[in-house]
């Protein structure tokens, strides 16, 4: 079975240069010479090499507005703003009202006046969810109406109807697939859910406008929520329809490896180095803090042995956050595994301290500055061919490390303790680099790892 590699998915906020697809009342049309749609905008465009699919999405439901208002024959899709229902008879059989309505040349407004309220895509488990708010959504159109309310007071009417709803919510949610062609498409769980606030009816005519139409029409507005309810299928369908076929048009027009960082062996890298020097950042770990380093040293003057000690203390290493890759990554993909191997870095890392050094009980106060010009190591990062299966650290070893550089200034007459101080020195910041401070840098990985997984496919 052969196996290539389809994406790794980690979501990155990327500075997107481009709309979603020129058209729109809130994108700038495109010239003529310019290129017809997005896929092309991205061959042409070097500056643009990944985009973020939070903006790309983004987009899209800013410029459906203008779907919404101009409907898209290609797709199928009606103008939906104004949306005009069809002719609805609506039951309504409850305690406070039974009644038979017929709605004629009813017509809803509004629904393009939206703003976006959530938005949210994972590629790690391939989906997307978004909400959109309206403050207010009318209906006008024409009625027929006749039943009972509280059982015994006849209720009917017809003329002209105004319908207000007020603080509609359109929330959906869907799976993401891949098709073979390397493409994203929502999957057929996608679905909207449409909630609201409350309702208000005005029927004219109702009653004929006696001195019981107004006690009626409050009670025909504790009945309106109900009432609403009943269109919702109608609306839902539509707007199902419309959003599916316009996102998955656009979603047509980027290959995967347009849209996700990650999309190659050294993206993926780089993008845990990134967050690695986040979590260094976080941790304020660069400058790191250095053991102390203490050192008895004697000296025999005139046959007697006299003991002295130098001590360095408040120690800090700099320049941890420079990780970086030093070279493409490899990629081995068999049946059952797929590794990534890549070749990493520090530059220029510094190092100083505080200390002093005493002799018969006396001494200066001295400072230790030093430098490590590069230090290398071997990543591996290996993951099962499985698909709820997540990366793991497999190697994060010290292949190469320059000379340790360092200096103690401050001694004075005491120089000649160097011979005893500078080879501990040395060993103890040896040790911290492969030891200590590689143990941290292996932690901040695998924490990455656990948040990371790619699909292979």
């Amino acid at each position: 079975m052969s196996i290539k590699l389809t994406c790794f998915c980690f979501v990155v906020n990327v500075v997107v240069l481009l709309k979603a697809y020129p058209h729109g009342s809130n994108t700038e049309k495109l010239k003529s010479d310019e290129p017809s749609n997005l896929w092309d905008i991205l061959k042409s465009d070097d500056i643009l090499e990944k985009i973020s699919l939070d903006d790309y999405l983004r987009n899209i439901l800013e410029n459906f507005r203008e779907d919404m208002r101009i409907g898209i024959d290609s797709l199928k899709i009606p103008i939906l703003d104004p949306f005009s229902l069809p002719e609805a008879v609506i039951d309504v059989n409850e305690d406070v009202a039974k009644v038979k309505t017929v709605f004629k040349n009813l017509v809803i407004k509004g629904m393009s006046y939206f703003y976006l309220e959530q938005l949210a895509t994972s590629l790690k488990y391939l989906s997307i969810s978004f909400s959109i708010t309206l403050e207010d959504l009318f209906a006008s159109g024409y009625y027929e109406l006749d039943g009972l309310i509280i059982s015994f007071i006849p209720l009917r009417g017809n003329g002209s109807c105004i319908m207000q709803v007020k603080n509609v919510t359109l929330s959906a949610t869907a799976s993401l697939d891949t098709t073979e062609d390397g493409k994203l498409q929502m999957a057929n769980d996608f679905d909207v859910f449409i909630y609201f606030d409350s309702v208000y009816l005005d029927f004219e005519n109702l009653l004929g406008g006696g001195k019981w139409t107004e006690v009626i029409k409050n009670v025909v507005n504790k009945m309106a929520n109900s009432l609403f309810d009943k269109f919702l299928p109608l609306i839902k369908g539509e707007l199902n329809n419309a959003l599916r076929g316009v996102i998955n048009r656009e979603l047509l027009k980027l290959p995967i490896k347009a849209i996700i960082p990650g999309s190659t062996a050294n993206e993926y890298v780089d993008q845990i180095l990134d967050n690695v020097k986040e979590q260094i950042k976080h941790y304020e770990m660069d400058p790191m803090p250095l053991p102390e380093y203490y050192s008895n040293f004697s000296k025999t003057v005139l046959f007697v042995t006299v003991y002295g000690e130098a001590k360095l203390f408040d120690g800090l290493l700099s320049g941890i956050s420079s990780i970086h890759r030093t070279g493409d990554c490899e990629l081995d993909a068999s049946n059952d595994t797929l590794i990534v191997s890549a070749n990493l870095g520090l530059r220029n890392l510094k190092i100083s301290y505080t200390g002093h050094a005493k002799f018969m009980s006396l001494g200066p106060t001295i400072q230790g500055t030093g430098s490590v010009e590069r230090l290398d190591f071997y990543f591996k990062v290996k993951q099962s061919n499985e698909k709820s299966a997540n990366p793991e650290l497999g190697a994060l070893d010290v292949t190469n490390m320059s000379t340790i550089w360092f200096d103690l200034s401050g001694l004075g007459p005491l120089t000649w303790i160097l011979q005893y101080l500078m080879t501990g020195i040395i060993k103890l910041i040896n040790g911290f680099l492969v030891g200590k401070m590689m143990s941290y840098l292996r932690e901040y990985i695998v924490e990455q790892l656990a948040g990371i997984s790619f699909p292979i496919g």
